[in-house]
């Protein structure tokens, strides 16, 4: 669904760190390994790396506090995610506490530094259009592509699209021009994006960091939007005069 602007999507994005502000959620996963995943070699700023692009996928356990304000209690039992921290590792059957921060909250390597609105608005767009797309191993290198690279640069993953790239003299598996022509999508200046979903970030000190979504009807703690009598009325004025107006343009 079209139609949220950037804006619109700053407006979700601080509705979930308001929320998270003064609460700590928490989950008890188990990594279980990557999904579709394809070998990909990276140039990075601190060197070359060998990695398994896909999606990444948990076994939920426990959650803490365990109630509906907890972000986590909306998540299945087998969930998957992306990774957002590439200096960090993590191992198959290994259980870790995360706790979940709202997306532009989550700490990026190798700063260490807040997200911030403007990467986590470029992944919230990348998720709301592509997320259902079959190549997730290209996926996850676009979201890479976005939280490492200096936006000075432009974004894109060729060699000579900046500081991050794939390396493809080494047989890499992931299509580079297909994750280019997301980026560039993503990235437009007039690019009007789908409703940004709720995306959340397990963070933890001692492994990887992952993006999830976690589908909320409302940001915890907060009550639901109800038009106040005078916003409503003022609303159906709107529409009736709306239905006029397309009546006379269909008048002979």
């Amino acid at each position: 669904m079209r139609g949220m602007s950037f804006v619109g999507t700053v407006a979700v994005l601080l509705a979930a760190t308001v929320a998270h502000a003064n609460s700590v959620y928490t989950v008890d996963a188990t990594f279980t390994g990557v999904a579709a995943k394809k070998s990909v070699r990276l140039a990075t700023h601190t060197g070359n790396m060998h990695v398994w692009a896909g999606l990444y996928l948990f076994d939920k356990g426990a959650i803490s506090p365990d109630s509906t304000d907890n972000p986590a209690s909306y998540l299945d039992d087998v969930f998957g995610g992306y990774c957002i921290d590439l200096q960090q590792a993590i191992w198959p059957n290994h259980t870790t506490t995360w706790e979940l921060k709202p997306l532009d909250a989550a700490p990026i390597n190798p700063t260490g530094s807040p997200m911030g609105l403007e990467r986590a608005t470029l992944l919230h767009r990348l998720w709301s259009s592509y997320s259902d797309d079959p190549n997730v191993a290209e996926f996850q290198v676009a979201v890479w592509e976005f939280l490492t690279e200096d936006p000075t640069n432009g974004y894109g993953v060729s060699t000579d699209d900046g500081a991050f790239y794939v390396r493809t003299q080494d047989d890499v598996e992931v299509d580079v021009s297909m994750i280019n022509e997301w980026l560039d999508d993503v990235a437009a200046p007039d690019y009007i994006g789908e409703e940004a979903p709720i995306m959340w970030a397990m963070t933890s000190m001692n492994t990887q960091d992952f993006a999830v979504l976690i589908e909320m009807d409302e940001p915890p703690g907060q009550d639901p939007l109800v038009p106040e009598p005078v916003t409503a009325a003022g609303l159906l004025m709107g529409i009736g005069c709306l239905m006029r107006y397309v009546r006379r343009r269909k008048s002979p």
